[in-house]
Parts: structure tokens; sequence; C-alpha cells
């Protein structure tokens, strides 16, 4: 037997049956399980969020200055220590 190309009519029933049949599946259970927690925030707690936000742009900065200081601290450490000669060992002729 051969099977030709479904017809429009038939493409429109098994869409309608898909339909019907997708509305009669139940709700993701993550949707309803969690749903009380899936509050949106209030105008206070957004004010909140963003002062929290910036406070934190601002440590980063500060840690990052410090950052940076240390390591010149320690390049400048390093070459210091290369220019000033070494001691001898006890001892040792000069």
């Amino acid at each position: 037997m051969v099977i030709g190309a479904p017809s429009e009519s038939l493409r429109k029933k098994l869409l309608e049956e898909e339909l019907r049949l997708r509305t009669k599946q139940p709700e993701h259970w993550a949707k309803t399980k969690y749903r009380k927690y899936a509050k949106p925030f209030s105008l206070e707690e957004m004010e909140k969020i963003k002062e929290l936000e910036a406070e934190r742009k601002t440590v980063k900065r500060k840690l990052k200055k410090k950052k940076d200081a240390w390591k010149k601290r320690a390049a400048a450490k390093k070459t210091s220590a290369k220019k000033k000669p070494k001691p001898g060992k006890r001892g040792q002729k000069k």
C-alpha cells in the first residue's frame, strides 16, 4: 500500500487532537510547587537590592586598588632587593 502526502483536512484534524490532548495535561510540578515562593519584589526591596549592588561595586573597587598597591610594593621590593649587594658569609674574604 502506498501512502501519499497527508491532506490539509487530516493535518487540521491532527492539530486539533494534539491541542485537545495538551490541554488535558496537568500543570508542570515546578509551576505549582514553588509558586508561593515566586513573588515579585516590592519597590522597597528593589531599592535595597540596588543599594547593595552599588555597595558591592564600591567594595570591589577598593579591593582592586589594594591588590594593585600590593603588587606595586612587591615589584618594588624585588627591584630594590636586586640592587643591594648581598652580605658575605662570615670568615669569607672580601
